[in-house]
């Protein structure tokens, strides 16, 4: 199996203070009011700064809910994923969900997915129970089906931050082949993500950290 890089909203080191067992008080997920005008989060690897992740967001509505578009662009400011999410209540899950790759020519292919498990956020969440998203989309290189999923686990919460352990997993079915990622992402409130490492199943690893908004 092809091993993709997705930069997987959505999206860490270790959260600092006291760790405490109580429900969130506030939203720590992205604040989706203030982007009916977009806004870009630049994410810079700290390992290598040459590497940045641009995350453009959008908001708009649609009855009583909240739709948001966030769009990823790459280093080079190309198009690697988009993720379209109704937000309600403090909680988003997924309604669309598009992954892009490019072949050495610069050429643009796009899959899109199909949604099994949609639950990206959840703001009631706590400790002991973890929330999961899963599609399935046609490999790029192949006709094979694959299969990515992203299984969040709370790990501590202070009163305006929160830390989570993501493991993203990628899964071939024709093949039978996988690979897991693991992932530490940092929300902040009234921010929404400011961080993320994420370490490959080779063992590298790619430290983002918020620099920019515009």
């Amino acid at each position: 199996m092809k091993n993709y890089f997705f930069s997987v909203l959505i999206l860490v080191t270790s959260c600092t203070g006291q760790t405490t067992n109580t429900k969130p008080n506030g939203n720590f997920y992205f604040p989706v009011h203030n982007f009916f005008t977009e806004a870009t989060y630049c994410f810079v690897n700290q390992l290598d700064t040459t590497v940045k992740s641009y995350w453009a967001m959008k908001s708009t509505l649609s009855d009583k809910d909240t739709i948001f578009q966030t769009t990823i662009f790459d280093s080079k400011y190309r198009i690697t994923e988009r993720m379209i999410e109704r937000v309600a209540n403090g909680n988003s899950k997924i309604e669309r969900y598009t992954l892009y790759k490019y072949d050495q020519q610069g050429n643009k292919y796009s899959s899109e997915c199909n949604i099994i498990d949609s639950l990206v956020f959840r703001q009631d969440q706590d400790e002991t129970e973890p929330i999961q998203w899963k599609v399935s989309f046609k490999d790029f290189n192949s006709p094979n089906v694959c299969e990515l999923s992203k299984i969040r686990r709370l790990e501590n919460q202070t009163e305006f931050q929160q830390t989570f352990k993501d493991k993203i997993k990628f899964e071939d079915l024709t093949s039978s082949s996988s690979y897991e990622y693991s992932m530490t992402s940092v929300y902040k409130m009234g921010k929404g993500l400011v961080s993320y490492k994420i370490v490959s199943p080779d063992g590298k690893v790619k430290d983002f950290i918020l620099t920019s908004v515009k």
